[in-house]
């Protein structure tokens, strides 16, 4: 049997075992830094009902689809039209992943979500969502933009539980 000073001792360590072990996984969780790239599909048909990306929105996806290939993305998100789904999949293709569907009713929502999974993340929206969708995973007001706009690259980076955004273009036009 232990003595209460060899008892007392050992419980000790093992408390600040445990103390360390929290603060370490503490740390961990803070530490995880994360990207969410956020872009409108690619150009589209002048169909009404669900339209397909064009030939120069098909070559648009394929680019976005180049610049996104290095970048350990782990998810890719889309809503459930044509065009948003025919832009994730040339990625989704590349990198073997699965395009998982998300309703862009639900932003909030949503947004909470991006969060929590923690890894680096494709989301493929629209003119009225993408922007929407960016600012509420950093806190600020982001307002829809023109439909004729379709080189936007939204790209959230979230280190230590804070988000920052950087607006950048995706250096395609289809005259290339």
């Amino acid at each position: 049997m232990l003595s209460r000073a060899a008892f007392i001792a050992l419980l000790t360590f093992v408390i600040g075992i445990s103390v360390a072990y929290a603060n370490n996984l503490a740390q961990q969780e803070q530490s995880d830094e994360f990207h969410i790239y956020l872009v409108r599909h690619a150009e589209k048909t002048a169909d009404k009902d669900d339209p397909n990306l064009t030939e120069c929105g098909q070559k648009r996806a394929q680019h976005i689809a180049q610049l996104l290939n290095e970048l350990a993305i782990r998810n890719i998100f889309s809503t459930p039209y044509n065009r948003t789904q025919q832009t994730a999949a040339p990625l989704a293709a590349e990198l073997e992943l699965d395009v998982t569907v998300y309703s862009p009713l639900e932003l909030e929502l949503f947004a909470d979500k991006l969060l929590t999974i923690k890894g680096n993340t494709l989301v493929v929206g629209h003119s009225n969502t993408t922007p929407v969708l960016a600012g509420l995973l950093v806190d600020e007001d982001l307002q829809p933009f023109a439909e004729t706009i379709y080189d936007r690259l939204y790209k959230v980076d979230v280190k230590k539980g804070k988000a920052s955004l950087q607006i950048l273009q995706q250096g395609f036009s289809c005259d290339q």
